[in-house]
């Protein structure tokens, strides 16, 4: 608050200022008319005093404050009517008294903070839960927690936090599923058990195996440091050196060679810092090891050769990733999906990238022999031949937990099928799915197999499609699903069958199996041939084709109709695949309507 004899000079002064108006007020009064007054008067508060009645008036006027303290100190200001004003008479403020420039002049300027923002302080947890997510790599804290700020601190916690932290740490769907849609494509958590963690862990192992190669240190000689200039560039070099006079050409040659040798050494001083291969294979042994909890299936899509042998050309092929090793880690695994090969590879294609090995196969028996957890195998397109085949079945004699057993696409022949259909006829062996769609099993191996249905009851599903068994394994194959108490599904598909196995295949069909629901058997030549149907004219020398009518091909459709009669008394029958078989087509219409009839009729019953 200002002094009364400070407020009063001041007062004093500007009436002197005041007493005869000049033009400038005129056109300052004019102005405000027409424009609008860029600065107000600050409102005038009154106080009321509990003691007395005295008001203290407060007013601001473009840098002039007047603020009394007592009333017989107070100070008024009246305008007459020729503009004068005179002391001691209260009068209204005008705020426009003052020019323009004077009123620039006049105003202050406050000092703000530049660093005051409207945020709030935070709170004390809040920084707490800042400080845990700051420092969690260092001292990770969570399940002491309350429910609230853990799940605050999971969302906040980094993708990039290391495993070692947190595979065992935290079990929070949110936090994996973050986590695998911003390191994979195409996450589908109803491929892993609906579990985005195992998803998560299952993609990573998947890739860290897929990214592994394995290396062979190779033995460092004394010629390791021989130059890598020839003889001739060497002697050459000398005799230049030893010129008085080099030329311009002979400069350049010695540039170049002293460049290509620098650059040399530094390639083997990188070579040198790399990490030797068996301390490559303790981290991705380690690495594996800390993600056996959580990887139940395992889908591999290549396998790496080893690195660093120097073969010849008759040496073997190098082998692939060690899948003992794996499984050796990776304790949990229940389904395993191998291949043999290598996608990756770009440019630089060689078949020796393609195939397992008899080491590959070796190590893949011993990794079974004492596994107590895998219960699915699938290995295809790895070039697994008849002694390869032997080898698997050997440790598959003694294995009581797989379950579904996958081959296809490989070069299993007959002594493969021989030594799978002993496995098969083994009362403790508990395989109840088998597939070796195209192979090269013949007319021998599937009568090796057929024999093996016979006694077989725990087999449900059996694919031999695209396997060259003819009518004679085909026989086999139908007598010996039709002494079987297990089947459920058969896929025969362009097998060369003939339409010599059509009595057989309607005995099967008529026994009404409640168990046998599902028969591919398309793509063979079961009915009677587009040849044999034909009608040649014996008197002309050209042979000319008379096409047969409908009812004609019907009526020679013997087969079709054995089996529409032999479908029409089955009820159980659900799935019946005759494309491509050369019968009729009302033949096959009718088989599908009872083939459909059934299907309803079955869902009515299990609904």
């Amino acid at each position: 608050m200002e002094n009364p004899e400070v407020a009063q000079n001041e007062i004093e002064t500007l009436n002197k200022e005041t007493e005869n108006p000049t033009k400038e007020n005129e056109e300052t009064s004019n102005e405000s008319n027409t424009t609008k007054s860029e600065d107000k008067s600050e409102n005038v508060n009154a106080e009321t005093s509990e003691n007395s009645n005295n008001e203290k008036t407060e007013t601001n006027t473009e840098g002039v404050e007047v603020d009394p303290e007592k009333n017989n100190t107070e100070t008024n200001i009246q305008e007459n009517a020729d503009g004068t004003t005179t002391a001691g008479v209260t009068a209204p403020i005008q705020p426009n008294v003052l020019t323009k420039e004077e009123k620039v002049n006049l105003r202050r300027i406050i000092a703000e903070d530049s660093k005051w923002n409207l945020a709030t302080v935070k709170t004390l947890s809040e920084i707490c839960v800042d400080s845990i997510v700051g420092n969690f790599n260092q001292k990770p804290i969570l399940n002491s927690l309350s429910k609230k700020y853990k799940n605050i601190v999971l969302d906040k916690i980094s993708t990039d936090t290391p495993l070692e932290i947190t595979a065992h740490l935290i079990e929070d769907q949110n936090y994996w599923k973050r986590c695998a849609l911003e390191n994979f494509k195409n996450c589908d958590v109803s491929k892993h058990r609906n579990n985005w963690k195992l998803l998560y862990f299952e993609l990573l192992a998947q890739k860290t195996i897929e990214e592994y190669v394995p290396r062979v240190d190779l033995p460092k000689n004394d010629d390791d440091n021989d130059s890598i200039i020839s003889d001739e560039d060497a002697a050459r070099i000398e005799s230049i050196e030893n010129l008085d006079k080099e030329s311009q050409g002979s400069r350049l040659l010695l540039n170049v060679k002293n460049q290509e040798s620098k650059d040399y050494t530094e390639e083997d001083q990188e070579e040198d810092v790399q990490v030797s291969a068996i301390e490559n294979e303790k981290k991705f042994l380690s690495k594996l090891e800390l993600m056996s909890d959580y990887v139940k299936c395992l889908k591999i899509e290549q396998l790496n050769i080893t690195e660093g042998l120097e073969l010849k050309k008759t040496d073997p092929l190098p082998d692939h990733t060690n899948v003992k090793d794996i499984l050796s880690k990776l304790k949990n695994v229940e389904e395993l999906s191998l291949y043999y090969g290598v996608k990756n590879c770009g440019l630089s294609f060689e078949w020796k990238y393609y195939g397992m090995t008899i080491n590959d196969c070796i190590n893949l028996h011993d990794a079974l022999k004492n596994n107590n957890t895998l219960q699915s195998l699938t290995i295809n397109s790895s070039q697994i031949d008849d002694n390869r085949m032997r080898l698997l079945c050997k440790v598959l004699l003694s294995n009581r937990v797989l379950n579904n057993l996958d081959l296809s696409h490989n070069s299993i022949s007959e002594e493969g099928a021989l030594a799978l259909s002993k496995v098969l006829s083994k009362s403790t062996v508990n395989i109840n799915y088998l597939s070796l769609f195209n192979n090269n099993i013949n007319a021998k191996g599937a009568n090796y197999l057929g024999k093996a249905l016979c006694n077989n009851n725990k087999l449900k599903t059996l694919i031999l499609g695209l396997n060259p068994i003819t009518e004679e394994g085909g026989i086999d194959i139908l007598k010996g699903i039709y002494n079987n108490q297990s089947l459920n599904y058969i896929d025969i598909s362009s097998c060369q069958l003939k339409n010599t196995v059509i009595p057989v295949l309607c005995k099967l069909i008529k026994k009404n199996s409640p168990i046998l629901q599902t028969i591919i058997i398309n793509s063979n030549n079961l009915g009677i041939s587009k040849v044999q149907k034909n009608l040649f004219l014996k008197d002309s020398d050209n042979i000319d084709i008379i096409p047969q009518s409908s009812e004609e091909s019907t009526n020679m459709d013997v087969f079709g109709k054995a089996l529409f009669e032999a479908t029409s008394m089955n009820k159980y029958l659900t799935k019946f695949d005759l494309r491509s078989t050369d019968l009729s087509v009302e033949y096959t219409v009718a088989i599908d309507e009872i083939i459909k009839e059934n299907h309803s009729l079955v869902g009515l019953k299990n609904f």
